[in-house]
């Protein structure tokens, strides 16, 4: 954060403040929210199986995992009509088997670098050691 600089209106004066710089532990509360955030983009961001584009936000995961319970049932037997973010698609259920187990990789992958960097980030001793950390590398 730089200096402040307020000028008042009435008299003219110029006043100047430097804001503290954040404690160690602001700094770390800080990170693990964006760390949250960034997990979360790229939990949901979507992933390719078997060259089939599939969302992988928790809408789209939850519907998958009904149509692999709709198998399990023995309600739908053939292909179904999947929609992927790169258009329609007739699935059977191997692909979609597969699909589901890829999806629950991948965000098992994201939580898991999310941990990773948090103790990174908690264990971290000094704002130099916050610096060495790139939240944005490492992930699936």
């Amino acid at each position: 954060m730089g200096t402040i600089t307020s000028i008042n209106c009435v008299t003219g004066d110029v006043t100047t403040y430097e804001p503290p710089a954040p404690t160690l532990e602001e700094s770390q509360a800080a990170m693990l929210a964006q760390l949250a955030a960034i997990r979360y983009r790229r939990e949901t961001g979507g992933i390719v199986v078997s060259g089939v584009p599939v969302a992988t936000d928790r809408e789209s995961q939850a519907i998958v995992d009904r149509i692999v319970k709709a198998y399990d049932d023995g309600d739908i037997t053939g292909d179904v009509d999947f929609k992927s973010p790169g258009g329609w698609v007739s699935i059977g259920e191997a692909t979609i088997r597969t699909i589901k187990a890829a999806g629950a990789q991948h965000v098992q992958a994201c939580f898991s670098r999310e941990r990773t960097l948090s103790t990174a980030i908690t264990n971290s001793e000094d704002h130099d050691d916050l610096d060495l950390i790139d939240m944005e590398a490492g992930w699936p």
